[in-house]
């Protein structure tokens, strides 16, 4: 009984991390958007990190730490041999969770890069940057495995 609660409370904390994830991020590109649709946006020359002002120290630490998160899960999930996930099989609420994080960290990343290499006069947030980075570090690694394995 005490293990199903444990298993119900870690699937609870693993949905509101993920949740939080995709918040943080998608209100992050989605102000990039926004500049990008005002007249002259800003200038790259001009800022390196959007405003400096909107950012603060907490909201950057969190949001660093839910993004190394939801990237190791999500190497986790790329990184595991198919035999060992027949040997313990995961429930629907953690496979599709697990499915969940991969398909919300894909989306957002690959955002996170477009936003950030578009060539227009537009400065995304240093954090919808550091998405980016972070990204494409894990996307290497990971295409590299796939096609070592085939």
């Amino acid at each position: 009984m005490l293990k199903h609660v444990a298993e119900i409370f870690a699937l609870i904390l693993a949905a509101i991390c993920l949740v939080g994830f995709a918040g943080i991020y998608g209100y992050e590109l989605y102000k990039g958007a926004k500049l990008f649709k005002k007249p002259g946006g800003l200038d790259r020359t001009q800022a390196t990190a959007g405003d400096p002002n909107d950012i603060k120290d907490p909201y950057s630490y969190v949001v660093t730490i839910l993004t190394g998160l939801v990237g190791a899960v999500v190497a986790i999930f790329f990184g595991e041999p198919a035999s060992r996930s027949a040997i313990l099989p995961m429930s629907d609420w953690k496979s599709g969770l697990l499915v969940a994080y991969g398909v919300i960290y894909l989306v957002v990343g690959i955002a996170g890069v477009v936003e950030w290499i578009f060539p227009q006069r537009f400065c995304p947030s240093i954090l919808v940057k550091t998405l980016a980075l972070t990204f494409l570090g894990l996307v290497a690694p990971v295409v590299t495995t796939f096609f070592q394995s085939t």
